[in-house]
């Protein structure tokens, strides 16, 4: 084990080109499951996944240009939109 990290700690490193990797050490007496969804919740938190995603297919510069403008306007009317009326109680 790394000097100063405590046992059972999930920590995501950044290697020299830039890549990031996720550790994650099992703890004392932890089911697979407990685990499993420590690691999953750390993945989330570091981002790898949805940048990999993102960066599965080639975007020219103009498809990045008119995605940015898109979701520039869904957060300005979602913005103006004001609050939703609450939900008739049953």
């Amino acid at each position: 084990m790394a000097p100063g990290v405590a046992a059972g700690t999930a920590r995501v490193a950044l290697a020299a080109e830039g890549a990031t990797n996720v550790h994650v050490e099992p703890r004392e007496g932890e089911s697979f499951d407990q685990f499993l969804r420590r690691f999953k919740t750390s993945m989330d938190k570091s981002g790898i996944l949805r940048e990999y995603k993102r960066k599965r297919y080639f975007k020219s510069n103009g498809e990045l240009q008119r995605e940015k403008a898109k979701a520039a306007a869904r957060r300005r009317t979602k913005r103006f939109r004001g609050p939703r009326p609450l939900r008739p109680t049953r």
